[in-house]
């Protein structure tokens, strides 16, 4: 046993790009309860253990067993270098910092995966009618302030979440189109052009530029308006589904589209028979752009394999808490595994 009281809480953290959202929980994985939830905008401070501080000072807390915090990054060592920030996020700093017994560091997707599992019906909406085969391999696919992506395994008992930083491979242009697209990012970016610089909140802001120039339509003055001090890509989704402005639609159709190429990649790419889950917090927000049709026709397009996309189940997971949740049920199952 690891020594955990009934008492002992966990922990739990998402540190994403723009913001932070933290969790103390008691129970067990399956049967957790939240005791306190709080978010914060990430650069609101200089360093994850000043963010952590903030939020334990913020409230009453109990005695905390571990901490198990979602890093928008790759882990290795127990160290995430954040890819949209510029922190350095060290699980044995946080341990020695706040004097838990146990402090682990796991990828924001992998935490997000570990909630897939214990997902109530009210956390997700169905996208395709296709009900999962058992045991199937699962894949997440997450567009954010950057682009996430990771596969639950089963191994015969339980499923396993595995990382990976699958955001950053190349962007595969499907048409004449895309491939402008590609040529475009890489004048700015260089020639390495990942699908992160696509589908992403920054991505999206991209693909407006593109499109604009392309037009050669002059952004109208509204719209300069409201693009100043805000965040373009809601700005631009906002007026895509509204019907504003034409290159707003392009640009959010055009997102779409590759949005659904991509998740179809992965669903290859993992046998994701279980289904794939949409994350991330820009597909609740396009939710009647992902419905409307051009996702699910990109996500099956792919040739000799389209009938076997068509019997995978896609969901789209309402719930921004998720990580959290998945972050904490992460930390529990490990603490189980792991002597003190």
């Amino acid at each position: 046993m690891d020594g955990t009281t009934g008492d002992e809480l966990i922990l739990a953290g998402d540190f994403g790009g723009t913001k932070t959202n933290f969790g103390l929980f008691a129970g067990e994985p399956g049967r957790l309860r939240p005791v306190r939830l709080e978010s914060f905008p990430t650069r609101d401070a200089a360093s994850a253990v000043l963010l952590i501080e903030r939020f334990l000072a913020a409230g009453e807390s109990g005695p905390i067993a571990e901490a198990c915090f979602g890093v928008a990054a790759p882990v290795i060592g127990g160290t995430a270098a954040m890819v949209n920030l510029p922190w350095v996020i060290e699980a044995d700093v946080i341990l020695r910092h706040f004097g838990f017994r146990r402090v682990l560091l796991i990828n924001d997707l992998v935490a997000t995966a570990a909630a897939v599992p214990h997902l109530r019906p009210d956390q997700f909406e169905r996208l395709t009618p296709a009900e999962a085969a058992p045991g199937g391999n699962i894949g997440l696919i997450a567009a954010g302030t950057g682009l996430g992506e990771a596969l639950l395994v089963w191994d015969g008992r339980d499923y396993l979440p595995a990382s990976s930083e699958g955001g950053h491979k190349d962007f595969a242009p499907r048409d004449e189109r895309q491939w402008r697209l590609r040529q475009f990012l890489a004048r700015h970016y260089g020639p390495h052009v990942s699908v992160e610089r696509v589908l992403s909140g920054p991505g999206l802001a991209q693909l407006y530029h593109f499109l604009r120039e392309e037009s050669g339509e002059p952004e109208t003055d509204w719209l300069s308006q409201r693009f100043m001090g805000a965040d373009p890509a809601q700005i631009i989704a906002e007026a895509a589904l509204a019907g504003e402005d034409r290159i707003c639609r392009e640009a959010l159709a055009l997102f779409v589209e590759i949005y659904g190429a991509e998740a179809g990649n992965l669903a290859l790419q993992g046998l994701t028979l279980g289904g794939i889950y949409i994350a991330g917090g820009i597909a609740p927000k396009i939710r009647e752009a992902l419905l409307a049709g051009p996702f699910m026709a990109a996500f099956a397009a792919k040739g000799r394999m389209a009938s076997l996309l068509g019997k995978m189940p896609v969901r789209l997971i309402t719930d921004p808490l998720a990580p959290l949740w998945g972050a904490a049920a992460y930390g529990r199952k490990a603490a189980a595994l792991t002597p003190a």
